[in-house]
């Protein structure tokens, strides 16, 4: 998960495991049939949405007496849901999660009576501008660099010192975040094909990846290291056949998207607070896509990510699915 996608759980003092129960009995409010899971990463990016284009504590988030309430863009019943936290202590800027409650609710429940929720907008709304006024390039520009030996070994050891071959194969690994720890970071085709492996079609890296050391590759790890594994100490190019790969595919839907018009979907890049644009690849069936390229505004490739990402994004900014063939 994005560092920036803590914010929400920091903001308002939700940690697990007492986020889990208020997500279920979120669940059960909404009309939207959603998982645990899927309104985590939805309330997540929706904050960072609100915060960001907050341009004063009237508009957008209300932070006055001890309270601190934004608009989730959820509703009850055609009833907006707004997520609250009170201040923990006064003036202290921490707040601790109070629950989700509709405008009635709030004003019953909690007192709440000077609150202008007509100015709380949900993270829709606060976009429309900005997708209306942002169309998606032309051109889309696959990263130009490609692998670095050097950057390819340091991985490689660095993740045969933290993971036991062993304990890899088991599935027992402890989890350990490339990006968030001190393993080496890879740019532009490292990034998209290592980082992001377990984001590709299985099926793909068993037969790319010739004679794997395991049977089964049900782990990140396990992955990455076969691929570095065979293109450095084995001299295969597996890497480059991956690549190759994912550059047909590329192609293929900017190929689709040039005749119908549908494949390219806005997408709100938390990192650096802006809109990007997503664009499906075809990996295993060429009518079925398995993930998406994410570019930005000048057509410049920077991940991947799942599909399922890419539908919750969507309905995070309010896009109808239904005019994006491969999202509906």
């Amino acid at each position: 998960m994005s560092n920036r996608l803590y914010e929400f759980h920091m903001d308002f003092s939700l940690r697990k495991p007492e986020c889990a129960k208020e997500y279920n009995s979120l669940r059960y409010k909404i009309s939207e049939d959603w998982n645990i899971s899927a309104l985590q990463n939805y309330l997540s990016t929706a904050y960072v949405i609100v915060n960001d284009h907050a341009r004063d504590e009237d508009i957008n988030i209300f932070s006055k007496g001890g309270y601190r309430i934004f608009n989730t863009g959820l509703e009850k019943n055609l009833h907006a849901i707004y997520c609250v936290g009170k201040e923990k202590e006064k003036d202290s800027g921490k707040f601790k999660f109070e629950g989700f409650f509709t405008e009635k609710e709030i004003k019953e429940t909690l007192k709440i009576e000077n609150c202008d929720f007509s100015k709380l907008q949900p993270p829709k709304e606060i976009l429309k501008r900005e997708l209306i006024n942002s169309p998606a390039p032309q051109d889309i520009i696959p990263p130009s660099k490609n692998f670095i030996q050097d950057d390819a070994k340091k991985r490689l050891r660095w993740i045969c010192e933290n993971c036991s071959l062993e304990s890899i194969s088991n599935n027992r690994c402890r989890i350990i975040d490339p990006i968030r720890e001190d393993a080496p970071r890879f740019y532009d085709w490292m990034h998209l094909i290592i980082d992001n492996c377990d984001r590709l079609p299985l099926t793909l890296l068993k037969e790319a990846i010739y004679d794997g050391l395991y049977e089964n590759y049900n782990n990140k790890y396990q992955i990455q290291c076969d691929i570095l594994a065979n293109w450095i100490n084995q001299k295969r190019n597996t890497h480059e056949v991956i690549k190759q790969i994912l550059e047909k595919a590329i192609k293929y839907s900017e190929n689709i998207h040039k005749i119908h018009n549908y494949m390219i979907v806005p997408f709100y890049y938390i990192e650096k607070s802006c809109l990007n644009y997503a664009l499906p690849l075809y990996l295993e069936y060429k009518e079925k896509p398995d993930c998406a390229v994410i570019f930005n505004a000048k057509g410049e490739i920077h991940t991947i990510l799942h599909i399922d990402q890419i539908r919750l994004n969507a309905r995070i900014i309010g896009l109808d699915v239904h005019r994006f063939k491969w999202l509906s």
